[in-house]
Order: structure tokens, then sequence, then C-alpha cells
């Protein structure tokens, strides 16, 4: 292009790269000679960044420029003025176009365009300076400028665009979030830090409880559970995340766990259950029978206990496995349940071997993959298999009548099945025995 005023349009160029990413010529000559030192390079990444990024637009933005002759911020020159050099009079003597550089009619826009692209390509040098540092690669202030994905203006600015809108889909995320956190702790009271950021909560009054449910998918809210805000009957507790988000709600009468539960009424998720143990147990808070697998029992005497760690002889009122990924029980053959004994939904539990050693009813309803009773006491007094489709194994000391939701063909199979199985074990023990004397004979 034929440029009248080419120093003129060169300082533009040059000054019109943002602030935020300008370095001068004599910086710039200085970092060239310290990137061979990655000590230098490591300790000021965000300065080589800059340098890198000022060297693109210096190549870029007027490349970008130059290619607009028709952009109205060049002014096709109409006739020569006595005081033009020659060869601008010569251009025009020959017909060819020479242009004006007006900088009053760059449009505001495309200075917005060059913040935008500033500060993307800032991340974007870092990015590439680290990779290079980990590839054990020479490093130059010229990288990006020869990146096939950045040697274009218009390419890299389509970029910034895009990361530009992610970043506002990102922040309106962060708004949002902030904003529901806030709702949520509206209305509530710190009972306790637990640690990585988790807390418990009590939730004072109807619209905390409204927030909680909404959050949760269970009926905490919408009036069901206000009674007990306006009497006191009866306190709800949420445990809550670092961001405020609930991940378990409890309700306590009388101190004791009368409901707790995760999101849609389902069991605490594992990761979860830490938190929730801990602040039952600083509390001083009593298991309950619909504490939904928290996995903590209490005995006759009031202490509570973590459930795969029971002392032996320990006398229980309850005991409550449900929804446990369990394929067996600790060994809890030394314990005595006064009431029941619950193994509800643990969908990989194998037999009742460890159960304990007295215990009035045993609810191991829906276990998919029970396949034995073995271990159940001989003096219980009801055992509910209902959805135990696989059931294989019944002990013959067992009465019929105790088993629930089995007919009694199924029943009368399962004992049989359990009289083979004894009578082929026997069979196996014998000859065992008969091999080992024979052995011992020679």
């Amino acid at each position: 292009m034929n440029l009248k005023n080419s120093n003129a349009f060169k300082n533009y160029v040059e000054n019109a790269v943002p602030r935020e990413v300008k370095i001068a010529d004599a910086k710039v000559g200085e970092i060239k000679k310290l990137l061979e030192d990655v000590a230098f390079v490591k300790s000021n990444e965000d300065l080589i960044a800059k340098a890198m990024v000022h060297q693109w637009m210096k190549k870029r933005v007027l490349e970008h420029l130059v290619e607009k002759e028709e952009a109205p911020f060049f002014e096709r020159v109409k006739a020569a003025q006595e005081n033009d050099l020659d060869w601008i009079k010569r251009a025009l003597e020959k017909g060819e176009a020479v242009y004006f550089f007006n900088e009053a009619k760059v449009p505001e826009q495309f200075k917005n365009d060059l913040e935008y692209i500033g500060k993307y390509l800032a991340s974007v040098a870092k990015k590439h300076l680290r990779k290079a540092l980990n590839d054990d690669k020479s490093i130059t202030l010229d990288m990006l400028k020869h990146l096939p994905e950045y040697d274009t203006f218009a390419s890299v600015l389509y970029m910034a665009n895009d990361h530009k809108g992610l970043e506002a889909r990102a922040e309106e995320k962060r708004k949002i979030r902030a904003e529901k956190k806030q709702s949520l702790e509206q209305d509530t009271k710190l009972v306790i830090d637990l640690g990585d950021g988790f807390k418990a909560v009590l939730l004072m009054t109807e619209e905390a409880l409204d927030k909680e449910s909404e959050y949760m998918g269970h009926c905490v809210g919408k009036g069901d559970y206000d009674r007990y805000i306006k009497t006191g009957k009866a306190s709800i507790y949420s445990i809550r995340d670092k961001d405020g988000n609930p991940h378990a709600t409890l309700e306590v009468k009388n101190n004791e766990i009368s409901e707790c539960t995760g999101k849609f009424n389902n069991r605490i998720v594992d990761k979860y259950i830490p938190y929730v143990k801990k602040f039952v147990l600083t509390q001083g808070i009593i298991p309950g029978y619909y504490d939904k697998g928290l996995g903590l029992c209490t005995d006759i005497h009031g202490n509570v206990y973590d459930i795969n760690h029971i002392p032996a002889e320990t006398v229980l009122k309850d005991l409550d496995f449900s929804r446990m990924e369990i394929t067996e029980f600790p060994d809890l053959s030394s314990c005595v349940v006064k009431r029941n004994f619950i193994c509800f939904g643990c969908k990989f539990l194998i037999s009742l071997k460890g159960c304990p050693k007295e215990v009035e009813k045993i609810i191991c309803s829906n276990c998919p993959s029970l396949i034995s009773l073995e271990g159940c006491p001989k003096d219980v007094k009801e055992i509910d298999c209902f959805g135990c489709g696989n059931l294989k194994y019944i002990p013959d000391y067992i009465p019929d009548e105790v088993i629930k939701g089995l007919p009694k063909e199924r029943i009368a199979e399962c004992k049989a099945n359990w009289r083979a199985k004894n009578k082929e074990e026997a069979t196996r023990n014998a000859l065992g025995k008969v091999i080992s004397l024979s052995g011992n004979t020679r």
C-alpha cells in the first residue's frame, strides 16, 4: 500500500498495543538475551508472555489494517501537494492509489477488539511458554507469530471473542452460584465447622426449609415441616460444602435422628457420610431408626458406635445396614440386638454370616444378591425376605412360619438345597479325613 504518512501509521500501530501487554523495545532486547535461563523464564512468566503478545501485535495489527484499503481510516489522496515527497507525486502521476491514514476515523470497536485480543493472547502465551519449558524446547518472543493458528488478526479476534463469551458464561454461572449460596445461607445458623469447607447449619425459618427442599428434592419444605419451626419440637439441620450446597438433611427430635436423607430422599452419598457422622458424634445426637444407612448405632446405655467397629458383647436396640454396598457383615456374632436387624436394599449382600447372636426381627428385603440365610440366629421371630429373588439356601433350623415374603414351595426348595449342600460338604470333609489318615499310615 502506498501510504503518504506511513510513519504516523506505524506509530499508531505501536501505540495501539494495549498497555497491559505493551513493553518498550529496550526491555524486549533485554528479555531476548535471558530466554535460555530457565530460572529467569519461570520467575518472569507474565513479563515474557506480554513481550510475546507485543511482538505478535506489531506484526499482525499492521497487516490487518493495511489489508483494509476500503476502510474509512484510509483516505484516497486525490492530488499531490507541493510539499509532498517525490515518490508520492510519481505514484499519482502513474495513476497508482495513494492513501492518507486518518487515526480519528479508526472505529472505537477496533480499540475494543485489541483489548480482547491482548487479554486472550496473554493467557495463550503463558500456555505455550509452559509447554515449551516442559518439552525442553527453545523459547523465543516470536513464538506466537509463527504458530499457524494465530497467523491472522481475524482468526485471533474470533477466538478472543469466543473466549470472551466463555468467560461471560462462566462469570454468569459464578454469579448464579453466589446468589444461590447467599439465598441458601439466609435464615440459617452455623452449628459446627466439619472441616474441608463443610459445615452443619440449623434451618431457622419456613423459608429456609423451602430452599432446602427445592435444592435437595425432598419434602422438608412446602409447609410439611413448618410446624417444627413454630413449635420447636424438632430441629432441621443441613450438611453443606464450601460452596454452600446441601448434601444431607437431618431431622432431630429429642436429640435423636428421626430422619436423615440425601437428595431426592435417597441414601446420603458415601463421600458425604463422614461429615454427617462427625456432626452427629460431636453434637451427642443419638442415631435413629430412619438414619438412611448413616452407619452409626446406639447401645442400650446410649453409647454411639460406628457399625463396622462395635465392641464384643454390645447390646443394641436396633442395628441398620440398609443400602450399604457390602457383600458380608463385619463379625457381629457376639452382639445382641433387642429389636430389628436391618439390611434392607443391600444389593451386593450374599449371606447373613456375621449376624448378631440374638435378634428379634431381621429385615433383609430387596437384597437381590442374597443367596443364603446362613448366619441367622435360631430364635429369630421373623425374617422379612420380600424381593430376595435369588435366595437359594435356608437352614433347616429356621421355622417356615418365621420367613415372610417367600411362598411355601420356595422355602421347601431352599431348605432342600441347604440339606444337599450340607451333605456334600460332610462327604467332602469325611473323604478328606480318610485321605489324611491314609497318608499318616504310610
